[in-house]
């Protein structure tokens, strides 16, 4: 893990980007892979997204992969596109573009929550964010939900 501000530790990712050469047919959801033991934590379909992020008739897709340690590239290639042909069977034509290593994509979270109460500052101020659960999407959105049940409330 990485160390982040605050000394702060983290856990890294790396996302990797294709194209394909014809608009995929994959929801605007991202797909979350729940299988033990695999390489890749989910893939997107950009330009189900934003459209204009990839050519007309194409399709960008973004695939996370658990690690950001210098790795051989090629031999992660091969091992992602072996995963991602399980769900998308043309992925084995998909078009490598490029990635991003992402040192601190979220905090190491040892304590995780799942439910929180409003954490109010002041009057109708109240504190949201992934860090009072656990580090995802999903718990910033449950805790903005409380805050915002809280001010209402209140108000």
């Amino acid at each position: 893990p990485s160390q982040h501000a605050f000394n702060q530790k983290s856990k890294s990712a790396l996302t990797l980007y294709f194209s394909a050469n014809k608009k995929t047919t994959a929801s605007k959801r991202i797909a979350l892979n729940a299988i033990p033991d695999q390489l890749i934590t989910n893939i997107s379909f950009v330009d189900h997204i934003a459209p204009s992020y990839a050519p007309k008739g194409k399709s960008l897709i973004s695939v996370s992969v658990y690690t950001a340690k210098k790795i051989d590239l090629i031999a992660l290639d091969v091992s992602v596109r072996t995963e991602l042909e399980q769900w998308y069977p043309e992925a084995v034509n998909w078009e490598y573009l490029t990635h991003y290593a992402i040192p601190y994509a979220l905090p190491e979270d040892r304590s995780v929550k799942y439910t929180t109460s409003a954490v109010q500052l002041s009057n109708n101020c109240y504190i949201c964010g992934d860090h009072l659960l656990n580090g995802s999407i999903n718990a910033a959105m449950e805790s903005a939900k409380v805050a915002t049940s809280a001010i209402l409330l209140n108000t």
